[in-house]
């Protein structure tokens, strides 16, 4: 019976007989409190699987909260090393906005040194690719927070003959929302774009 019982003990356990969410090291199942939230978030990174854009979980920025507005506003685009990348849903313009993932920040002397250059850094970045992409007459670059406190950074594409030209768009006209397979397509095309910036 010893020998039998020292079987059981270094026997491979029953994958149906553990604990939903146990974690595995070595063969031996560890079932510890809170293992099955670890477990999720590790198959989330592995996966690449991207979180919504009001709460997208990354190492770096692992409690950034996107206001409330921006996120009603805006489609995801992605995630740079710095900024989060969001196209805004108005079909008039080709309009970016990029939000510094820190929170509590609503001006740029707020950030260090170092992040405002990445934040600069990262808008030229999209400003030159939506310049060649939209084939624009001129980029807007600006940052108001007038209404919405986070700091953000608005990147509009302009054309000589768009709706608001030249003022600026602000309060011009409502927004025209894109329709699903348009956001689908803007939102791919600047994408891919992007792809080789875009935070791993």
């Amino acid at each position: 019976m010893a020998g039998l019982d020292a079987r059981r003990r270094h026997a491979p356990a029953d994958p149906a007989s553990e604990p939903t969410g146990a974690l595995r090291v070595s063969g031996i199942a560890a079932w510890t409190p809170g293992a099955s939230a670890l477990y999720l978030q590790l198959i989330r990174f592995a996966g690449g699987i991207r979180q919504n854009a009001a709460h997208a979980i990354h190492p770096d920025h692992p409690m950034f909260s996107l206001d409330a507005r921006l996120q009603a506003d805006t489609l995801f685009i992605g995630n740079l090393s710095f900024c989060r990348v969001l196209l805004m849903n108005d079909t008039r313009y080709p309009w970016c906005i990029l939000v510094p993932q820190r929170n509590d920040i609503g001006e740029v002397f707020e950030l260090t040194q170092q992040e405002q250059q990445q934040m600069w850094s990262e808008s030229t970045l999209v400003a030159g690719v939506m310049q060649r992409l939209f084939d624009a007459d001129k980029m807007n670059i600006a940052t108001l927070g007038n209404v919405v406190r986070q700091l953000h950074i608005h990147v509009i594409a302009r054309k000589t003959d768009d709706d608001a030209w030249p003022a600026p768009v602000w309060g011009r006209h409502p927004a025209l929302p894109y329709a699903p397979e348009q956001a689908r397509a803007v939102t791919g095309q600047l994408a891919k774009a992007l792809e080789e910036h875009w935070r791993a």
